[in-house]
Order: structure tokens, then C-alpha cells, then sequence
């Protein structure tokens, strides 16, 4: 993905405030224009269980798991859900 792509980031059991203000500030030095914040659900650990990209155009949703701002991102961006 290039520098301006959009990145997820998030909060759960094994990534607190902190640590994702830490990821935010890197992205954002590296000139990630957009971050989606996103809390990891109760019983994952990490995101790419959750929401998982097979390139820069497409992207593996498990929509009852993820909040619906970033399962909405990509059609306010102008691409299609299947």
C-alpha cells in the first residue's frame, strides 16, 4: 500500500491507548492521510482476524464483527461491496 492509503488501527485486549497513539503518530509521520480507529472485539486479539486486505483494491470484511464506520469506508471512498 502506498504512503497515502488508508490504515486501520486498533484498541483491545493486547493493544491499549497508548500503544495506538504510538502507531498513529508513525503512520501519520509517514504521511498516512487517513486512520480508521477501530476496537478490537471481545475474544480477538488482533484485527486481521477481523478485517483482512488481499491488496490495495480489495478487502476482507467480517461485517458482524467490525464497526460499521470501517465496513463503511471503502463505499464512501467509492467501492463496491460484494
Amino acid at each position: 500500500m502506498g504512503r497515502s492509503q488508508n490504515r486501520n488501527s486498533g484498541l483491545g485486549v493486547r493493544t491499549n491507548r497508548s500503544g495506538y497513539e504510538m502507531v498513529e503518530y508513525e503512520l501519520r509521520r509517514m504521511g498516512v492521510t487517513e486512520i480508521l480507529h477501530m476496537q478490537v472485539p471481545y475474544g480477538h486479539a488482533h484485527i486481521d482476524g477481523n478485517l483482512n486486505f488481499a491488496s490495495q483494491d480489495v478487502a476482507m470484511i467480517h461485517a458482524s464483527q467490525v464497526p460499521y464506520d470501517v465496513c463503511d469506508a471503502p463505499e464512501e471512498k467509492g467501492n463496491q461491496a460484494p
